[in-house]
């Protein structure tokens, strides 16, 4: 079985073992987070997605609870982490402490330029409400001047899967993303080597209808078929986890 196969019967799989708890996040959605995607309701346009609150309790103590827990635990005012290293002679290094303090204030200076706070702020309601919240990191290509180098997103409950390795923590995520047919022809330009593009049917529609909304799967899961180098700066094909992007 290819990998694209693979991904694809996957997430299917995956996606079929968590029907019963989609119906139990939809009800969280009709009666306390009104606001959030919907998982298995189809609404019409224009629907009142709030005509089953008669009390909104519950909505506004979920949001003053996970406003708490990013306030208490990454307040963009404070230094809410700081590197260490395992030997602690060498913290007590005057020379290595001052690096390490160096490389915290560079860290968190990149999370106030990115939008960090603002997905960490969405992952942790969706946490608090549906019991999961991803947070997906990615570096943005320097296309043009002013760029940030990070971006953060909040994956939506309904959207992805997950399961775990043989040590029973996550490392496979697969994620459902619609693109528009335009700008996933230049996201997935082939390059003859990574990136095979897009199949022969999209290229057809590309221009009869180039805002057309196509379905992907991004798989992140670790590297099977890896690469060893001993040098410093690897090749993509020589890390550990892969990204990859298959249409559905």
């Amino acid at each position: 079985m290819n990998q694209p196969d693979y991904i694809c019967k996957n997430y299917d799989s995956l996606k079929t073992e968590r029907t019963n708890l989609d119906n139990i996040v939809q009800d969280i959605i009709d009666y306390i987070a009104p606001f959030y995607k919907d998982v298995t309701t189809i609404r019409v346009q224009g629907d009142r997605r709030t005509r089953k609150i008669f009390d909104s309790t519950a909505t506004y103590g979920s949001f003053i609870l996970s406003q708490f827990i990013q306030g208490a635990v990454c307040n963009s005012a404070t230094r809410w982490f700081g590197l260490g290293h395992s030997d602690p002679a060498i913290n007590e290094d005057s020379e290595a402490a001052n690096a390490l303090k160096d490389w915290t204030t560079a860290m968190l200076l990149a999370f106030r330029r990115s939008n960090f706070y603002q997905g960490n702020g969405q992952a942790i309601n969706s946490w608090i409400n549906m019991g999961n919240g991803p947070l997906l990191c990615e570096m943005v290509p320097q296309t043009r001047d002013g760029l940030n180098q990070l971006r953060y997103t909040a994956i939506p409950y309904g959207s992805y899967v997950m399961c775990e390795g043989p040590d029973g923590k996550i490392d496979t995520f697969i994620r459902e993303v619609s693109i528009k047919l335009i700008n996933a022809a230049k996201m997935f330009k082939s390059d003859g080597r990574m990136n095979y593009g897009l199949s022969d049917d999209l290229m057809r529609n590309l221009e009869k209808t180039p805002y057309k909304d196509v379905v992907f799967l991004h798989c992140i899961c670790p590297r099977e078929n890896m690469e060893y180098t001993d040098r410093k700066t690897k090749k993509s094909n020589e890390l550990p986890w892969e990204s990859c992007w298959v249409e559905k």
